[in-house]
C-alpha cells in the first residue's frame, strides 16, 4: 500500500463520518462506493 492509497483511505474515513454525523444516507452510499472505486484504482495504478 503506497501513500496516495492510504491519503484515500483517510479521505474517505473523514466523509463517511460526516456523512454519519449529517445523517444523509445517500450521501453516506456515494462516499462509500466512490472511495472504494478510487481505492481500488490506486492499488492498481501503484502495482
Amino acid at each position: 500500500m503506497g501513500y496516495l492509497t492510504l491519503a484515500l483511505l483517510c479521505g474517505e474515513l473523514v466523509c463517511v463520518i460526516v456523512g454519519a454525523f449529517t445523517g444523509i444516507f445517500f450521501v453516506l452510499i456515494v462516499d462509500i462506493a466512490a472511495g472504494v472505486g478510487s481505492v481500488v484504482a490506486a492499488m492498481r495504478w501503484e502495482d
